[in-house]
């Protein structure tokens, strides 16, 4: 994965950004803009919430790392989105340690990313972005319908998703 020219400390602060940003409040993300190779417009409008944001202070990796958690169930298709900032370790982690995903590499907005469905799952999917040197930004989409998707389009949700967390972040640089 290359390296983004973020200064860790700011690259932090941004990651906590993501998080703090996580509120009492719903609304629509914001479809990607300019040249970015961001999520589509068309993708993007697809991730319409309509339950308010929250923290999961239970932690949801062996680090600790608390996630901003986001739920669409008034409305089929339902699913969850769960952020997290990790800034333990890079996404380039993930191809080298056993995890239980399909680990494969990708680009997400410009930026070095990987992809890792749940091995025998096509309802959730993390794609976890490289945000600066051994940090990264880790997003999970999650299918909560009764109606089945393949891992394609569960995969390409959360990479639409990750495309417009990078974009916030770049955004509070």
């Amino acid at each position: 994965m290359r390296e983004r020219p973020i200064v860790g400390v700011l690259a932090m602060a941004a990651l906590a950004g993501v998080v703090g940003a996580c509120g009492p409040t719903t609304g629509t993300p914001l479809p990607a803009t300019g040249n970015s190779s961001a999520a589509s417009s068309a993708g993007a409008a697809n991730l319409e919430m309509d339950e308010p944001a929250h923290i999961n202070s239970q932690g949801v990796d062996n680090h600790g790392n608390q996630s901003c958690n986001y739920g669409k169930r008034g409305s089929k298709p339902r699913f969850d989105l769960m952020i997290t900032p990790v800034p333990q370790e890079g996404a380039d982690v993930w191809l080298r340690e056993k995890r239980n995903a399909d680990v494969r590499p990708t680009m997400v907005a410009g930026y070095g990313a990987v992809e890792a469905p749940l091995k025998g799952q096509s309802s959730i999917c993390a794609v976890v972005v490289d945000v600066a040197g051994g940090q990264s930004l880790d997003v999970q989409f999650g299918w909560v319908s009764e109606a089945q998707y393949t891992r394609e389009q569960t995969c390409q949700k959360a990479a639409d998703a990750a495309a417009l967390a990078v974009q916030t972040l770049q955004t509070l640089r």
